[in-house]
């Protein structure tokens, strides 16, 4: 009984003595909300929606008898449209924003 009360006090000790040991205190961790990469990613998605959008205008502006709601000007808004200009015509060029004639049926 005494080598096993021996045993305990022993243990006990060592186990005081290993927890009084300084350790040095643990870094503290860095917060990081996102990589560098997810702004690159927002960014290109931000101008690459802009140019779309300029695209489908320039269709759309082209196509409809609205003209040029934004006034961005261009070949056929601002200037003359030359025939041989690699630019698609205007619906005005073309002449198909004419008023159409009302005809009496009798």
């Amino acid at each position: 009984m005494k080598k096993l009360s021996v045993l305990a006090l022993a243990l006990l000790l060592t186990t005081q003595a290993a927890s009084a040991i300084p350790y040095p205190p643990k870094p503290v961790p860095i917060p990081t909300t996102g990589t560098s990469s997810a702004a690159g990613v927002a960014g290109v998605t931000g101008f690459l929606g802009f140019v779309g959008f300029l695209v489908l205008y320039d269709l759309w502006r082209r196509n409809n008898c609205a003209g040029d709601v934004l006034g961005l000007g261009g070949p056929g808004f601002t200037t003359p449209s030359n025939p041989y200009q690699n630019v698609m015509l205007t619906v005005n060029d073309r002449g198909l924003c004419r008023p159409k004639a009302i005809r009496v049926r009798g």
